[in-house]
């Protein structure tokens, strides 16, 4: 495609061949030779350019490197920086001599770029440094390469796609070093694993660990203390290991909120806490993940692999993108559009992906016009056939022809005028279909039916669906809309969500998360061995007149002497519920005075911020009445407290 640079070329050197030819009997020759000669070196790099785009446009290859401390590694640390080297390849014919690369990078992270001149088997590498600070899902999507020729007359966009999705696990703690053992080997059996089913005051050794502030003194080992210099401790088999679940919520309503700040998110991360400290204190931790539909259940260990594993499902689990619900389909098409433009420009070409002229007329069926242009026409059936029209319009019409000498010309002159009067009925429903058909071809059913076709070409080619879908995604607002959020899901494009429906209520509440949740309690009890601990990070703030199910599993738990605590997520923006009971109107504490002039935007939020903690409130009461111990995340440390409850339920040792 020309450049701007190079039409205006064309346009000059046009403008001074054609005066140079047409003026060149009166004057010199010389003007035509050099603006024929200009066109003649256009032409040839015109040539050259598409020679070597052809030859080297579908043999350009990209890889990538994920660089943490100089080596290659899967996945990448929350908080921690790694190095991103991206290595582009042409192994094609030809050698291009200016490239403009730019590797797309996640929309948090910034990219790399450069102007290049790539040759056949010579690679080039992009190098650059990112930083994420929550986990997630980091999707590298490829490298947009733009050749150019050297003048700037000529110009070719391409996208090489390369999709990556990278995990970026929780950050490590500190007690994920706090290590109990650090005896790497024993002729017993492994820990936890002995003839003992139940915690007693069995004197066999299980393992040695380094002392720490609040260890009894009998506890000491004397010699492996003599020979390291530094105080031991003996742990015995009385000390079992405790088993605790995690149970966190990936559900719709839990992923809802800005990029690194949603519930699941937070969640996310009290659980790779938890999971990192109890590994350090070599007790077992499993994992639950849920949403409204399916449970991923990892059972009880504590091994490192099951500790990383246990990470990776997290980091899964925060990068999840919502799911917004939206039913207006131009604004879906709207948003994925571009997307789709930068991402597949050689899908979205004009010579594979064309638009129509016939695609933009107007149906009149889909409308009610329809009614409107059937009335008119069988009037005009129905005037036709009354020969007391037919009379009357002929009789009116007969003074006003035109008489000449021929016949012929009469009766031809005499029809233009009759038939238009005798039809009218037909022609106005006939004008009335042409106008409604012709709106299609302005603003705004023209460019959105034109982003729907395209749309609906890229995704019936990328899933195989063939013709037919082409014409569903351009008339099937449900099917279009469902797939446009897949397809925007998948390339982590956010749309914006509408939180609350025209009545106020909530419309991420995720009801169905609450059976489900039920019946993995109820598994997980039934798996259980010795007493347990439960731990629900979950958003149940907005369900506390559905938690039957919950309760009813809370109780079976607390029949087999398990303990259960329920961790909620709290809003960044919401206060605290001081003294905020679930009966309470609203009316007193924290609500301006009546006298005083206040934002209607304010009154809202406070009107959200109250019906959150009521709701909160009303939970609470609930769980705490099946015998459950609620708390917000934002209470003090969650991640101590689980692990203070893990070593009650122990029975033997508090945590310093």
């Amino acid at each position: 495609m020309l450049t701007a640079r190079g039409w205006w070329f064309v346009a000059v050197v046009g403008f001074i061949t054609l005066n140079g030819v047409l003026w060149a009997g009166r004057y010199s020759a010389t003007v035509p030779l050099i603006g024929l000669t200009l066109l003649v070196w256009f032409a040839f790099e015109w040539l050259l350019f598409a020679y070597r785009f052809r030859a080297c446009a579908d043999r350009i290859a990209v890889t990538r490197v994920l660089l943490h401390g100089d080596r290659p590694v899967p996945a990448v640390w929350a908080g921690t920086k790694c190095t991103v080297r991206v290595t582009v390849t042409s192994y094609g014919t030809a050698r291009l001599p200016f490239v403009h690369l730019q590797d797309r990078s996640p929309n948090d992270v910034s990219f790399a770029g450069g102007v290049y001149s790539l040759a056949p088997g010579e690679p080039i590498s992009l190098e650059y440094t990112l930083r994420t600070a929550t986990p997630g899902v980091l999707r590298f999507e490829g490298v947009s390469v733009r050749i150019a020729d050297v003048a700037g007359l000529f110009y070719k966009r391409l996208f090489i796609r390369n999709p990556v999705d990278c995990l970026v696990l929780p950050p490590l703690t500190d007690d994920e070093g706090r290590r109990r053992a650090n005896k790497r080997f024993n002729s017993l059996p492994p820990p936890g694993v002995h003839r003992l089913r139940r915690p007693g005051n069995g004197s066999e050794l299980l393992d040695l660990r380094e002392y720490r502030p609040g260890d009894p003194p009998k506890m000491i080992a004397w010699k492996p203390s003599a020979r390291r210099d530094k105080l031991i401790i003996k742990e015995f088999e009385s000390d079992v290991p405790v088993r605790c679940v995690l149970f966190v919520d990936a559900s719709n309503g839990a992923r809802v909120g800005p990029p690194g700040a949603a519930p699941v998110v937070r969640l996310a991360g009290i659980a790779s806490g938890v999971a990192q400290a109890a590994a350090a204190n070599r007790d077992l931790v499993g994992l639950t993940v849920f949403d409204e539909e399916t449970t991923a259940a990892t059972p009880p260990a504590r091994t490192r692999v099951h500790t990383i594993n246990l990470l990776r499902t997290l980091a899964i689990a925060a990068g999840r993108r919502p799911d917004p619900r939206h039913t207006d389909a131009d604004l879906v098409a709207r948003y994925a559009h571009p997307v789709a433009q930068e991402l597949y420009p050689d899908l979205l070409a004009k010579d594979v992906n064309s638009r129509p002229v016939a695609m933009f007329w107007l149906p009149i069926v889909d409308s009610g016009w329809l009614w409107v242009v059937m009335g008119l026409l069988v009037l005009s059936g129905y005037l036709t056939s009354r020969a007391a029209w037919m009379n009357a319009v002929v009789g009116s019409m007969r003074d006003y022809v035109p008489r000449s000498g021929s016949p012929w010309v009469n009766v031809a002159v005499f029809m233009l005028l009759v038939l238009p009067i005798l039809c009218a009925p037909s022609i106005l429903a006939g004008f009335v279909w042409l106008l409604h058909g012709v709106r299609g071809f302005f603003p705004p059913r023209a460019p959105m039916m034109s982003r729907r076709k395209q749309l609906g070409a890229l995704f019936a080619g990328r899933d195989g669906t063939g013709p037919a879908a082409v014409e569903r995604h351009q008339y099937d607002d449900e099917f279009f809309v469902a797939r446009a959020t897949r397809f925007l899901q998948t390339h982590r494009v956010d749309l914006p969500i509408v939180l609350h429906d025209k009545n106020g209520n909530y419309r991420f509440r995720s009801e169905r998360k609450i059976d489900v949740l039920a019946g993995a309690l109820i598994r997980a009890v039934g798996r259980a061995r010795d007493n347990e601990l439960y731990v629900i990070l979950a958003d149940l703030a907005e369900l506390g007149d559905d938690l039957d199910p919950v309760i009813r599993a809370i109780g079976v738990a607390k029949a087999r002497h398990h303990s259960v605590l329920v961790i909620v997520p709290w809003p960044p923006d919401v206060p605290p519920p001081a003294a905020v009971s679930s009966d309470d109107d609203g009316r007193k504490g924290g609500w301006p005075d009546q006298h005083k002039t206040v934002r209607l935007g304010t009154v809202v939020r406070m009107v959200l911020a109250h019906r959150y903690q009521k709701g909160f409130a009303r939970v609470r009461v609930a769980l705490a009445r099946a015998g459950a111990t609620v708390v917000r995340a934002d209470d003090g440390d969650p991640v101590r407290l689980i692990l203070e409850r893990m070593d009650r339920v122990r029975g033997a040792r508090t945590r310093s």
